[in-house]
This record gives structure tokens, C-alpha cells and sequence, in this order.
């Protein structure tokens, strides 16, 4: 295989992932999980502008910066898309693989730098607030850190190559060090001096790895990195949509599936009980744990009117995506046709179901909202205005949306 083909092999395979992901993230943008980024994205912004106005010039940052930065720079995971037959298939042509992995490496470097950058950019005001005209300029400290990030990720990649799994873990330790003592001084002694110690540190790191054995490449270590790399990804996309690549997770959850006990059982309750055990038992009811609880934790940190009806209603828009996917769970299964049940109870039951989730989760926010609101008339808006959300998504919009699909079937 010449080098001209693995580097053509990996923007395959790198197409190939984007293009699974896309379908996903269109499902996630339906969820409006961006719109919720926006929001903690702006109300961030306008406290931490307001923090700055009110916070001492001599508070001490570098306890903030430096661990942030810290964890930006030694978090350097290259994205290889190796796949378990590589090691079979691909091996024959370890030697003219330089230039997939050159690939990978400049890949992996781009989304990283641009991370750091915006760190680094975000950081700034903190940074500057407190050390006035001693601050170092931006262009110097950004590209300090831009520096330090290419030398992680060079340090994280030939570590990866180390025969031993011990010494991984000793190289991976002094590398952590190391960027916690970079990112120290370049935010105390300035980027000059974080330069110099980088080259210093970076010399000591390579004549660290050089007596260790090494692998050419370490074919085991890159599959299992890859491996952990996409079921992370996998993993925030079942948060909005069934992922057939992670198995469906049951769970007994004795404690919430009590509850289908007290539904009296009758040929016209039958969709409803199957469905409230599917989501009882499923990813779904994690996942709308989970937003409920965010929504709580941000309408108790932020409980000005504007910024609480905003979360209170995308939490909710949120949890009624989830809840829209419910319908799939079944779907295909050929023995629910043999059951002499009538096919329009299924959207009775999936509306009731979707109805009483949103009223809980609305009455979870309308307990936060009475704990922490100071403006009375606000608050008992957003109470109605979530309760009749509930309403009319799981009464009409829902409905319609099932009656639609029932009759195309």
C-alpha cells in the first residue's frame, strides 16, 4: 500500500464518521441543545462581566487560569479512526503508514488549537483585569499556548507508543506536570518565560521516553483510543436519539416501574402500560432526569425572570424531543400486530404519557422557581406558561404528529 493510499484511507474513514454524525446531529439540533448552549453561553457572559467589575485586582487568578489550562493542554487524544480489523489487515503495511497518522495528527491538532484558543480568549479579561498594564500582550500568550498544545499532543502520541502500560501511565503523569507547570507561568512569569521552560521541558520529556521500549506502532493502544473516542460520541447522541451502535440498555429500575402497578389492566390500557414500562425502564427516563435536573441547577443559579423562563422552556422542549421518540421503541416488532389491540390506542397512550412526564417536570421547575424567584408576577407566568406548554404539546402537537404517522402506516 503506498502513502498516497493511507492518506486517502483516512479521509475516507474521516468523511465516512462525519457523515454518520450528521445524521445525529440533526436530531440534536431538533432538540434545541444548541439553543440551551446560547443561553448558558450569554448568561455566562453577562456575570462574568459583571464579576469582573466588582472583583479586586489582586484576586488571585492564576488559581483559576492555570488549572483550566492545564486540563486544555494535557487532554490530547488523537483521532486515528483505526477499527479492529487494522490490526490484520493493516499491519502488512505498518511501514507506509506515516502519512495516515501525519493526517490524523494535524487533524487532531486543529480542533484542539481551536479549543485553546478560545480558552485562552476567554480567559483573557480574568487575566487582564488582574494584572492591569504587567499583563503580557494576547497575540504572545495565545501563541505560547498554542506552542504548549503542539507539544502535548507530540508527547501524548509517542507515549502512546510505549510497550508497557506502566510506563504510559508515568509518561502520561509527567506530561500532566508539565503542562501544569507551563500553563503557571505563562500566566505569573509571562510567555517568554513559559517558552524557555517548554523547550526545557520538552528536551527533558524526549530523553525520558528514549530508553523506554517502543512500539512502531501501537496497534492495540490505537484501537482501544478510538474505541473510547467514538463511544463518546455515541454516548451524547443517545441522549436525543437511539444509537444502534450501543446496545439498548434495560434497565430494572424496580423502584420507578412500581408505578405501572397502579394501572389497572384492560385491553384498552394495553400501549399504555407497554409504553410506560419501555420508558421507565430505557435511556429515556435517565435523559429527562437529567434535564430536569439541569433545569433546577440553573433556574436556582440564575433566578432573573428572562434568564429562568428561557431555561425553564428549552429544558422542557427538550425533554418533549426525547419524549417524541418514544413511538420508535416498537415500531418494527411484528408480534404487537398480533395482539387484537386497536393501533389508535397507541397515541392515546403516548400523549397521556408525554402529558403527565412534562406536568411532572414542569411542577419540579414551578418548586425551584417559588424557592428562588424574587418577582412574584414573572415567575407565576413562566408556571403557566410551562404547564400550558405541556398541555398543548402533548394534547395537539404530539397528537396531530401520531395521527399523521398512523395514517401514512
Amino acid at each position: 500500500m503506498t502513502v498516497l493510499d493511507t492518506k486517502r484511507l483516512w479521509h475516507t474513514r474521516r468523511n465516512a464518521f462525519w457523515k454518520e454524525a450528521s445524521y445525529y446531529l440533526r436530531y440534536v439540533a431538533r432538540s434545541n441543545f444548541g439553543g440551551f448552549l446560547l443561553l448558558v453561553l450569554i448568561v455566562g457572559s453577562i456575570y462574568y462581566q459583571k464579576a469582573l467589575q466588582q472583583l479586586p485586582t489582586t484576586y488571585p487568578y492564576e488559581w483559576i487560569l492555570a488549572p483550566l489550562v492545564t486540563l486544555m493542554l494535557a487532554v490530547s487524544p488523537v483521532r486515528t479512526y483505526m477499527r479492529e480489523a487494522d490490526r490484520i489487515f493493516l499491519l502488512p503495511a505498518e511501514g507506509a503508514m506515516r502519512g495516515y497518522f501525519r493526517s490524523s495528527l494535524r487533524y487532531s491538532f486543529a480542533w484542539q488549537a481551536a479549543w485553546t484558543l478560545l480558552l485562552g480568549l476567554a480567559g483573557w479579561p480574568l487575566y487582564a483585569h488582574c494584572r492591569g498594564d504587567d499583563a503580557a500582550p494576547l497575540a504572545g500568550l495565545l501563541a505560547l499556548l498554542l506552542a504548549a498544545k503542539a507539544a502535548s499532543l507530540l508527547g501524548a502520541w509517542h507515549a502512546g507508543r510505549l510497550a508497557l502500560r506502566a510506563h504510559r501511565g508515568l509518561a502520561a503523569a509527567l506530561r500532566w506536570l508539565m503542562c501544569a507547570a507551563i500553563a503557571y507561568a505563562a500566566y505569573v512569569r509571562g510567555p517568554l518565560a513559559a517558552a524557555g521552560l517548554l523547550l526545557a521541558l520538552a528536551a527533558v520529556y524526549a530523553v525520558a521516553l528514549r530508553p523506554a521500549a517502543r512500539h512502531s506502532v501501537a496497534w492495540e493502544w490505537l484501537i482501544d483510543r478510538e474505541r473510547r473516542h467514538a463511544g463518546a460520541h455515541y454516548r451524547f447522541y443517545g441522549w436525543f436519539i437511539e444509537v444502534p451502535h450501543m446496545p439498548r440498555q434495560v434497565k430494572p429500575r424496580r423502584w420507578a416501574t412500581g408505578l405501572t402497578r397502579m394501572l389497572r389492566f384492560a385491553p384498552d390500557r394495553y400501549y399504555l402500560y407497554l409504553y410506560m414500562k419501555t420508558f421507565l425502564r430505557t435511556e429515556s427516563f435517565a435523559i429527562a432526569l437529567r434535564l430536569t435536573a439541569a433545569g433546577i441547577v440553573f433556574l436556582v443559579a440564575f433566578p432573573q425572570p428572562i434568564p429562568a423562563a428561557i431555561a425553564y422552556f428549552l429544558a422542557a422542549m427538550m425533554t418533549a424531543a426525547q419524549l417524541s421518540g418514544l413511538e420508535q421503541a416498537h415500531r418494527y416488532l411484528f408480534w404487537l400486530q398480533l395482539v387484537p389491540v386497536q393501533p389508535a390506542q397507541r397515541v392515546g397512550a403516548l400523549v397521556r404519557i408525554a402529558c403527565a412526564v412534562l406536568l411532572l417536570q414542569s411542577a419540579a421547575f414551578d418548586i425551584a422557581l417559588a424557592l428562588t424567584a424574587r418577582d412574584w408576577l414573572p415567575a407565576a407566568l413562566t408556571v403557566g406558561g410551562g404547564a400550558a406548554y405541556a398541555v398543548l404539546y402533548g394534547g395537539v402537537l404530539l397528537r396531530r404528529k401520531l395521527r399523521k404517522q398512523l395514517a401514512a402506516e
